[in-house]
């Protein structure tokens, strides 16, 4: 402050880059990454995990309160009644080759997913769509093609770290040629 009891510009300018300086420093960790991009990744597995476990619950009750034919039989994609699979997918899975390992997918049925298993997905919305499993209960992301990855996951893709990638690469499909 001055004489006059007024804070001088100098003073005000200093404050002002201050307070953008620590604004920057809180939004960007050491890597360069916000805070955002730093728990995408970590959500989508969260997510992926989740579901996972929800569909293992649903698939115990089942079996512990219905009579099964047999242990290869799986009630979550074969069973009129208890089946969590897009009915196009039943009959006609997407069959192919994904990171050297021939892989049969079935499209989960979001509202078959809300009625049977839980009311709610808790996932990223531009994913939800693009929801598969396996014979073993393996969530996966299936996609047309590169493009129609969401753009926050292309991010990762490239420019995360390379056990981003990898982890990435575990689950993430593309139908055009099977991997990333």
């Amino acid at each position: 402050m001055n004489k006059d009891g007024r804070i001088s510009l100098v003073l005000i300018l200093f404050l002002l880059i201050s307070v953008i300086l620590i604004i920057v420093i809180v939004n960007i960790d050491l890597d360069g990454k916000t805070p955002y991009e730093n728990t995408s990744l970590a959500s989508l597995l969260e997510s992926k995990e989740g579901i996972e476990n929800q569909i293992s619950i649903y698939k115990s009750n089942i079996l512990s309160t219905n009579t099964v034919e047999s242990a290869t039989y799986n009630v979550i994609i074969d069973s009129k009644n208890y089946s969590i699979i897009d009915d196009n997918y039943i009959e006609e899975p997407l069959d192919m080759d994904f990171n050297g390992s021939r892989i049969i997918l079935y499209k989960i049925d979001q509202n078959k997913y809300k009625k049977n298993v839980s009311t709610s997905v808790m996932m990223q919305e531009d994913l939800i769509d693009n929801l598969f499993i396996d014979d073993n209960e393996s969530v996966y992301f299936v996609f047309d093609n590169y493009d129609s990855i969401p753009k926050w996951v292309k991010k990762i893709l490239e420019n995360g770290k390379d056990y981003e990638k990898q982890t990435l690469a575990n689950f993430i499909v593309i139908k055009d040629n099977g991997e990333l």
